[in-house]
């Protein structure tokens, strides 16, 4: 096989391989769930990523579950939201 045979098989390779680590990304994000904040900061919570909405919410309420409505100071604590990743 010459030099160039080799050169143009790695290139297919490298293409094939590309293509199969997109595929594999691709499925990792299907059915994945943020959280984000209505502010559009970024902190601890937001750079997750849960398998399930019931993950993220389990989260924010071992988190944020203890406190009353009555009890809560909005303005100190961000708002979240669980969005589905697409």
């Amino acid at each position: 096989m010459s030099f160039e045979a080799l050169g143009l098989r790695s290139i297919q390779i490298l293409k094939n391989s590309t293509i199969v680590l997109l595929m594999k990304l691709c499925l990792l994000m299907i059915n994945k769930y943020r959280i984000t904040r209505i502010d559009g900061e970024e902190d601890k919570l937001t750079s997750q990523s849960f398998d399930s909405y019931d993950e993220a919410y389990d989260l924010l309420e071992e988190i944020y579950g203890d406190i009353c409505c009555s009890d809560a100071d909005y303005e100190d604590r961000p708002y979240y939201q669980i969005i589905k990743m697409s």
